[in-house]
């Protein structure tokens, strides 16, 4: 859920001439922006956020690197499984590889 001091400092930012906000405190943190009337008009006067939200965010999103992060952090859960296992088997307690 967005917090409020976001909402505030959208409210009372500046945008550039694509319609995105300049970002005032230069964090990066702010998540607004205009929508065209023709994209509004589009999904049928639907003024739900998370439709433009979420497609915003997708387009951000490299698929390739995603995958890269997935399979190292499953890599490293694997890894940490196996260690776990091989703790609990030297304390005599089998069973949790089932």
């Amino acid at each position: 859920m967005p917090d409020i001091a976001d909402v505030v400092m959208s409210y009372h930012s500046s945008f550039d001439s694509d319609g995105n906000p300049v970002d005032p405190d230069g964090k990066g943190g702010l998540a607004a922006g205009f929508v065209p009337m023709s994209e509004i008009v589009e999904a049928g006067y639907d003024l739900n956020i998370g439709r433009y939200i979420r497609r915003a965010a997708v387009e951000q999103e490299d698929l390739g690197t995603l995958i890269n992060a997935y399979s190292t952090a499953r890599a490293e859960r694997r890894k940490a499984e196996a260690r776990m296992l091989a703790v609990l088997a030297g304390a005599g307690i089998e069973g949790f590889d089932e």
